[in-house]
């Protein structure tokens, strides 16, 4: 489930929330950019081997950073996914705020087979849309707002090559004091 994080009671925290929902669209490069380097992922995945992997992952993150002129930020590919028992919930990647650091996961938690292609490249996407969060867009607590997931979900539909037509847009339902994405009405050439 998509969700977005609760709006802050703190005041400087409430401004960057509002800030970040507020800014929805994020300046894409032309696909040809990232089209090989989507290519090599693709292929790297296959291989199932993670330095492999990390290589490829890495070159397509360092030229997006060099396109939205961020520091390039370090990658790491790890095995299978942490899986935490209790709640039966996977963790695909994080982003450390301090080092810049990306991590991402390859492989599944039970089963330890590669994952996707696009579940691979969506968690790499986001990861990489909070580290522009800090570096371009000045927010630096990056929250999850609609804007966050609407930059990520541009970023992600770029690399992957979608078509236009084949696009389905966000729509977002109030969920208490958050949101969350209505998947039910996710249709092609709605907008949110």
């Amino acid at each position: 489930m998509l969700v977005t994080e609760p709006v802050p009671s703190d005041p400087a925290a409430r401004a960057e929330h509002a800030r970040s929902d507020e800014l929805r669209e994020i300046r894409l490069p032309q696909r040809d950019l990232v089209a090989a380097r989507y290519a090599d992922l693709e292929l790297a995945l296959g291989t199932g081997k993670a330095p492999t992997v990390r290589k490829a992952a890495a070159t397509l993150v360092a030229e997006l950073a060099r396109f939205y002129g961020a520091r390039e930020p370090a990658v790491k590919v790890l095995g299978s996914r942490p899986l935490d028992s209790r709640e039966g919930t996977e963790l695909f990647g994080d982003y450390d705020l301090e080092t810049g650091l990306i991590r991402v996961w390859m492989r599944t938690a039970v089963r330890g087979r590669v994952t996707a292609t696009g579940t691979f490249v969506a968690t790499l996407v986001h990861e990489l849309c909070h580290h522009l969060d800090r570096e371009v867009l000045g927010l630096p607590g990056t929250p999850h707002t609609r804007g966050f997931f609407e930059r990520a979900d541009a970023l992600y539909h770029l690399v992957r090559g979608t078509p236009a037509e084949r696009r389905r847009a966000l729509r977002w339902v109030r969920a208490g004091n958050r949101w969350r994405v209505d998947w039910s009405r996710r249709e092609k050439g709605d907008s949110a």
